[in-house]
């Protein structure tokens, strides 16, 4: 006769092989369908350019009027979608110039910046990378090497974390509270070199001090050898576009060097600023 314990594995290898073969619940269905009429509706606000009422909307999509009215105020409340002076008609909102805005300006932002990075790189006669967040990530977009025979080398793809880099921290520091609460949340600190930062404690008092003096700082933290100082470029609308860097052999780190690369990095910032600013 079968065990109480038995029972117990023949009722659960039954359960699992029906769940197996079950299809999709409605929860996922109804998931699915909730993105797929978002999309729909974009797609349909954007193909005709024009308001669209409640009852025009539900009519195209085929959507219940009591399911339409939230979904409506959620991509209001988002910026998606906006709203008429009457509040009858909806078009498609803020949220997607500023997208469309943010996508185009990477590759202006590397046009401009190029020769602005050899301009610091004679300046300073180290490496110099503009840098743009990718994920948890800075990625290296553009670079200028060190004319010295002792150099450290950055080559366009490379990627680290962004508490392990100079133009990382820079980017870091001029994030939304919202974004940098959810890089706390998510990163786990790696042990890259010894001098690595360990804690999300120590990253933050960091982050105070960069807010503070406008340019960031790394000593050995990802490179052995190498020091780093970085300045985020900033829109006029206040969002962070990248960060430039420039990477130093520690053996030529010094008081000079430092103020030689602080007045390079602020007057390429400046000047950056000013041409995104007037174009």
């Amino acid at each position: 006769m079968p065990t109480h314990t038995d029972l117990t594995k023949i009722k659960r290898t039954a359960f699992d092989e029906n769940e197996a073969e079950r299809p999709i619940d409605r929860e996922d269905s109804s998931t699915v369908k909730s993105a797929d009429r978002v999309l729909s509706l974009f797609e349909t606000l954007g193909r005709w350019e024009r308001e669209m009422s409640h009852a025009e909307i539900a009519a195209e999509l085929k959507i219940p009027k009591s399911s339409l009215t939230q979904l409506l105020k959620t991509l209001v409340a988002r910026d998606w979608l906006a709203q008429s002076d009457d509040k009858r008609g909806y078009r498609l909102g803020k949220a997607f110039s500023r997208l469309a805005k943010a996508k185009g300006q990477a590759g202006d932002i590397v046009a401009l910046c190029q020769p602005i990075l050899s301009e610091i790189s004679n300046a300073t006669h180290e490496s110099v990378g503009l840098h743009m967040l990718r994920g948890t990530e800075t990625e290296v977009v553009a670079t200028v090497p060190s004319s010295e025979r002792l150099n450290i080398s950055m080559r366009v793809g490379d990627r680290a974390p962004l508490y392990a880099l100079s133009a990382g921290k820079a980017i870091l520091a001029k994030l939304p509270v919202e974004m940098q609460e959810e890089y706390f949340s998510n990163v786990e600190f790696l042990p890259l070199t010894p001098k690595a930062k360990s804690s999300p404690e120590q990253l933050r008092i960091e982050l105070e001090v960069i807010c503070r003096e406008g340019i960031a700082y790394t000593f050995e933290e990802f490179t052995v050898g190498c020091a780093g100082m970085a300045r985020a470029i900033i829109s006029p609308a206040g969002e962070v576009l990248g960060a430039i860097n420039v990477a130093t052999p520690i053996v030529r780190y010094d008081k000079a060097k430092r103020s030689a690369i602080k007045e390079a990095l602020d007057n390429a910032i400046h000047k950056i600023e000013q041409l995104i600013s007037s174009s």
